[in-house]
């Protein structure tokens, strides 16, 4: 991930674990965009982190390295991994159900919506915000015919949807 700050989210992450990111190397299998594992190395003590990217879109796949990267820092409380496949159904069913954080949810649902964000916030950051905001609103004054969303989030490496849910949610009233 290319990352301008003085300390990435790679190497935040490495400070708690041994962290890596891998691309993999046949993309049959893009329905899993990508996916965090935990793992201990025989005769090892201390825990491994391994994100594998999945995808070869490199805004989604950056998207969604931070995401799963959020969960090297989320996932101490024993609901670190969707580790079968009834859990990954479980978690799909519940987040296709929807509600808010607060309703009676799967801890792993949770723990991934809060990855999702967290990967949200540091990709766009809130100072970001007002800047694409009134950018995005430029480009559409000027040019009504371009799609000013996929404009700027190929601009800034995030995928358009994400970038479009942020920009709606943080909109403010000038």
């Amino acid at each position: 991930m290319f990352e301008e700050a003085k300390l990435s989210l790679l190497a935040s992450a490495n400070i708690k674990a041994p962290t890596e990111i891998k691309w993999a190397t046949s993309y049959s299998h893009e329905y899993v965009l990508a996916y965090f594992k935990r793992y201990r190395l025989p005769g090892e003590r201390r825990i491994r982190n391994e994100i594998v990217v999945t995808t070869n879109n490199y805004c989604v796949a950056r998207f969604f390295a931070a995401k799963e990267l959020m969960h090297c820092f989320l996932d101490e409380d024993g609901h670190t991994s969707t580790s079968s496949i009834g859990l990954v159904h479980d978690l799909i069913d519940d987040l296709v159900a929807g509600g808010s954080l607060s309703q009676q949810r799967a801890p792993q649902t949770i723990v991934d919506e809060i990855a999702w964000m967290g990967a949200v916030y540091y990709l766009i950051p809130d100072s970001w915000v007002p800047i694409l905001q009134s950018a995005q609103s430029a480009i559409q004054l000027q040019r009504p015919d371009v799609n000013s969303t996929l404009h700027l989030a190929q601009q800034i490496r995030v995928p358009e949807n994400v970038l479009r849910v942020r920009l709606r949610r943080d909109r403010t009233v000038v």
